[in-house]
């Protein structure tokens, strides 16, 4: 996980570039496999490709032979984990054996998954904070076009970004500096949350819209 760029700066380029109001919205922002706020457990037993899992900081049973650096992807500091904070990505056997990142269908093309999510306290179920997903930059229009679809008309739209921006959640879709574009989803309050626990600021991003 090495394309990691500010979601705050990310989102202060589109607001400089002028974005309106934010939209109702009852049930946090859907995306079909994604849903802001959503039970981390139904994204773990979710419709992944064949033999592909979604594995977690934290989890007891993590493959030895995971491909790094996407692993350190997911390993979070013990003091983050303390506080219920979860990194999670999509995982397959490689040829050779070794778990390495896999790809899901977003938007109607492939798409890496990278998550994160959140306790609110000890023994709750942690739920989603944030889904980052990642796809070739030919994806840009279509993936705008399927989000569209979902949310209705973006608040901020161009060829470097768009922006849905509702009371609970956000999404934003823009391009990498790196190669590629990114999708991001974050539950607005979670992230609060975590910001809380942390005392980190926001949560990190991968995705930055050009200016």
């Amino acid at each position: 996980m090495t394309r990691r760029l500010s979601a705050f700066a990310a989102l202060l380029a589109l607001t400089l570039l002028g974005v309106s109001p934010v939209r109702a919205e009852t049930a946090g922002f859907d995306l079909g496999l994604f849903r802001s706020g959503m039970p981390l457990a139904d994204l773990r037993h979710a419709a992944w490709p064949a033999g592909a899992r979604l594995l977690c900081s934290g989890d007891s049973d993590l493959p030895a032979n995971m491909v790094s650096p996407p692993r350190d992807g997911i390993v979070l500091p013990q003091r983050l984990t303390d506080r219920g904070v979860i990194a999670c990505a999509l995982f397959s056997p490689n040829a050779e054996g070794a778990w390495a990142l896999q790809t899901a269908e977003f938007a109607g093309g492939p798409a890496g998954v990278w998550v994160l999510a959140i306790a609110e306290k000890k023994g709750a179920a942690a739920r989603l904070v944030q889904a980052k997903l990642f796809q070739p930059e030919d994806a840009f229009k279509a993936t705008v076009a399927y989000v569209t679809g979902r949310l209705g008309p973006a608040d901020f739209v161009n060829e470097h970004g768009a922006r849905w921006s509702g009371v609970e959640s956000e999404t934003i879709i823009g391009h990498m500096s790196s190669g590629g574009i990114s999708t991001i989803l974050t539950d607005k309050r979670l992230e609060a949350l975590v910001r809380e626990q942390t005392g980190e600021g926001k949560p990190e991003a991968k995705s930055k819209p050009k200016p």
